[in-house]
């Protein structure tokens, strides 16, 4: 079973320097795959994750856009094998959680009357715990620290003659 959520808010207005632009995403993803031979389980896994980031950032100029967000991110993993059928089931699982801090920077520029480029560069900061264990009883702790880097160019084609005056 594979369950996948995708929420996308978008609004466009008069942009002048000043206006603040609220935004984030959220995430949900959770995987379940098994594996039988002769209608015994011999592979299982599973993994979930969730993820939170608001943002709030500020046009210092008609085409620039400065913020800042917030995320959390949680994410887990299981797993069951069995190397042979004589030999006991091995288990392992393992869970991530993070903070991070995600400033981000866009730029808008209008290419014809109803054409206008975006492109955002963001990138997330952040520290976390580790845990992972098994059925030997190898089970472990840790930190993680991490540094993520996104491009994202994109067009908006506005329908309408009413659009962002850029």
């Amino acid at each position: 079973m594979i369950t996948t959520m995708v929420i996308s808010l978008s609004s466009f207005c008069q942009i002048d320097k000043g206006t603040i632009i609220l935004s984030g995403d959220i995430g949900f993803y959770n995987n379940s795959y098994e594996e039988k031979s002769s209608g015994t389980v011999v592979y299982s896994a599973e993994n979930s994750s969730f993820s939170f980031n608001p943002k709030v950032g500020i046009f210092i100029s008609q085409n620039i856009a400065l913020g800042l967000g917030i995320g959390i991110l949680n994410s887990e993993q299981s797993r069951i094998e069995r190397f042979n059928f004589g030999s006991p089931e091995q288990r392992t699982s393992s869970e991530i959680s993070s903070l991070y801090v995600n400033p981000f920077i866009n730029f808008q520029s209008r290419i014809t009357d109803k054409l206008q480029l975006n492109v955002g560069l963001e990138s997330r900061i952040g520290r976390g715990d580790t845990k992972f264990s098994n059925s030997n009883n190898a089970n472990t702790e840790g930190e993680i620290n991490f540094f993520k880097f996104n491009l994202t160019p994109g067009l908006y084609y506005f329908l309408s003659k009413k659009r962002p005056l850029l």
